[in-house]
């Protein structure tokens, strides 16, 4: 996939910025087999997850009923060389998932080569 018209098809580039960018999110399912679906898939999305010392609540946010959740909600202190850190706790997350978060994972095109 080596362009933003392959990634978007069928939606344009020039739809995708009046009626997506920034308004509202834009799911386009992968074809079964299809070169979007070798990009990101749940079980190298799920590795990129449990990474836990890559996330802060400044990559990883949630967001509940439209609202930022704060992150004292999904995170938890860790001690890092740079001392006190909040990271995302998987456990935390996840229940903040299964009431109808969003999950927002922020700069995941430099953790994946392929994106």
């Amino acid at each position: 996939m080596r362009s933003l018209d392959e990634l978007l098809h069928p939606i344009t580039p020039d739809r995708f910025m009046a009626d997506y960018h920034g308004r509202k999110p834009l799911h386009i399912p992968a074809e079964p087999g299809g070169a979007k679906q070798s990009l990101l898939d749940w079980k190298g999305f799920n590795a990129l997850m449990s990474q836990t010392a890559t996330w802060t609540p400044h990559n990883l946010k949630l967001i509940h009923n439209g609202k930022n959740l704060s992150p004292q909600q999904y995170c938890v202190e860790v001690s890092t060389q740079a001392g006190p850190a909040l990271r995302p706790s998987p456990a935390k997350v996840e229940v903040c998932l299964s009431i109808g978060a969003s999950l927002v994972a922020n700069d995941v095109h430099t953790l994946t080569p392929e994106l």
